[in-house]
């Protein structure tokens, strides 16, 4: 037999933890109850155990992954090639965790969480703001202008790359000529591209040298 407030108790405790049972094992349901009643804190261990384990660690996972979000050159840098509108849409709307580049100096990625749109008086976008880390609790503002958003040429012997925005058919041989690439044996193509990307919500974050094998197929996952 069990007493009015142990049953009050354990019916509480059943409620609340209710979507995580069918992820327990039934030895330790039945410790979690012994032990709540022996004890009589069945609150502090239901605090315990139900808040912990589903507050995310990292800001990029606070939301899950949308099943739209393919990588795809449309959600990478927009279909009409207006970077700088997509990037301050898609921050209005919430949809991406961070901006990402790569620094000059070390070759290494570096990101921007939570970015948010600053503006003037006059409600004229002049930066971007948000924390250098991923995990909540620590907190380290950085604001990024908005004339450092640039477009940078590539140049590159797959054709897939005239498919980008601001992408150029092969160029003709005539204006390579006293180049390095006037005796190359492929086709060149060239585009604009911009000097950031994003990071949506529930994907994994790449980290190290952007020249590392292992850096590039993380980036690879991104789509």
């Amino acid at each position: 037999m069990t007493s009015d407030k142990e049953e009050n108790s354990l019916l509480f405790l059943f409620f609340i933890l209710w979507p995580q049972f069918h992820l327990w094992p039934p030895f330790h349901l039945l410790l979690l109850v012994f032990i709540a009643r022996l004890t009589d804190c069945t609150f502090a261990i239901l605090f315990q155990i139900k808040m912990t384990p589903t507050i995310p660690t990292l800001f990029t996972e606070s939301k899950p992954k949308r099943a739209d979000i393919t990588g795809s050159i449309d959600q990478a840098f927009s279909s009409d090639g207006s970077y700088m509108s997509y990037l301050l849409g898609a921050i209005g709307a919430g949809t991406i965790a961070a901006i990402g580049s790569v620094s000059p100096v070390s070759n290494t990625l570096q990101f921007l969480f939570a970015p948010q749109v600053h503006t003037d008086l006059g409600g004229t976008p002049i930066a971007i703001v948000g924390n250098a880390s991923n995990t909540f609790g620590e907190f380290s503002c950085v604001k990024i202008d908005i004339t450092s958003f640039q477009l940078f040429p590539i140049i590159s012997a797959k054709d897939s790359v005239s498919a980008l925005p601001h992408g150029a058919a092969p160029f003709p041989a005539d204006i390579l000529i006293g180049t390095d690439w006037a005796d190359f044996p492929e086709d060149l193509h060239g585009a604009l591209v911009p000097n950031f990307f994003f990071i949506y919500f529930g994907q994994l974050v790449p980290c190290g040298d952007i020249r590392d094998d292992d850096v590039k197929v993380q980036m690879l996952r991104l789509g």
